[in-house]
């Protein structure tokens, strides 16, 4: 019975990484494909067209991100096109993302499946900063979590690069700093002091933002005309009109409620769960953040993927069991479900998808 078992994990961990191989080439192709055949972008308002009206009049971006002024400066020489613009953008994404999710030794086929049916991707095709932060994030996250199985000559390499990731996510987006007080508590989790005294330091930060946050970023706008033009629209003095926009927090919030029911049984049998069930946390409570102002919940996509190979792994260890996941499935509804809302919403109000 045992060995029968045994065999059967193999097959599910080769068809794993079957999966795991083929679908960034398989993705990647369908991508060039659809932008050959997609007619001009249509965008008469948003993000699209205040990046596509910088891009095309050569106007000096840097005080809103040294990142994607770069592209810009690369990009012009070629072309001017929309098209051009967006969907080269977006292939570098796309290919920052699906690498690092190829390279994550924990990843499975479910954590992909959330991650493309959630509006991750959706979004990609129009926030140019922050896609590119989210992108370097999903890379410093994976060369983070894969240290533990690597050797000790190889690991200060590793961690060269994740200090690299988050520094070009930062560079791209503003969002970004909130690497800055969450990668030290996941270096330093071994040591139980640390862990517990910045963990609750961070969700306590993050519940006291919507109290501190108009102080705290108006003394930021204050010392920086940089940064001025890149917080302003975060500076909040109460609840937003958009207060529903914590829905979009939902499947998150499912996540961590099974993180917390399942910790018991398999903290030992998944690698870093405590760590990722932080991640989880965080990124819940950045979802909660949005009945502040809308734009909080992008400083939880850059920890989208982590949290996504955590739902991923929990999904397989309970079917490893002959349990049941049902938290999963109504998980992945929720995604689909907010996926369809924001293509129609940029359909409707935007003038096209």
């Amino acid at each position: 019975m045992v060995r029968i078992r045994t065999v059967k994990q193999v097959i599910q961990t080769n068809r794993q990484s079957t999966v795991r191989n083929l679908f960034a080439p398989y993705f990647a192709f369908t991508f060039l494909v659809f932008c050959y055949f997609l007619p001009e972008i249509y965008n008469s308002s948003g993000d699209r067209s205040l990046y596509y009206y910088l891009y095309q009049y050569d106007i000096d971006i840097v005080n809103r991100s040294r990142g994607l002024a770069v592209v810009f400066y690369f990009l012009r020489p070629i072309s001017k096109s929309r098209n051009f613009l967006f969907f080269t953008t977006a292939l570098f994404f796309i290919f920052i993302t699906l690498l690092s999710y190829k390279r994550c030794r924990q990843s499975t086929p479910q954590a992909l499946l959330l991650l493309v049916v959630s509006i991750y991707f959706i979004y990609g095709y129009a926030l140019l900063k922050q896609n590119m932060a989210n992108a370097f994030s999903c890379a410093a996250f994976v060369c983070f979590f894969n240290l533990n199985d690597e050797k000790r000559t190889r690991k200060a390499g590793l961690l060269l690069f994740v200090l690299l990731f988050v520094a070009l996510s930062i560079v791209f987006h503003e969002s970004a700093y909130l690497l800055l007080l969450v990668f030290p508590v996941l270096v330093m989790w071994n040591n139980r002091y640390v862990r517990g005294i910045g963990s609750v330091l961070i969700i306590s930060l993050i519940i006291a933002f919507p109290f501190i946050n108009a102080s705290l970023l108006t003394y930021v706008m204050d010392t920086s005309e940089e940064l001025e033009s890149q917080v302003s629209d975060y500076v909040s003095t109460g609840l937003s009109s958009n207060i529903l926009t914590i829905v979009k927090g939902l499947p998150f919030y499912i996540i961590t409620i099974a993180g917390f029911v399942y910790r018991k049984r398999y903290v030992r049998d998944i690698n870093n769960y405590d760590r990722y069930l932080f991640l989880s946390i965080v990124l819940s409570a950045t979802s909660l953040l949005s009945m502040v102002n809308y734009w909080y919940f992008r400083f939880g996509m850059l920890l989208y993927l982590p949290v996504f190979v955590f739902a991923g792994q929990l999904y397989n260890e309970l079917k490893k069991n002959n349990k049941k996941a049902v938290w999963y499935t109504v998980t992945c509804l929720v995604l689909i479900g907010l996926s369809v809302k924001s293509l129609v919403q940029y359909y409707f109000l935007h003038g096209g998808i």
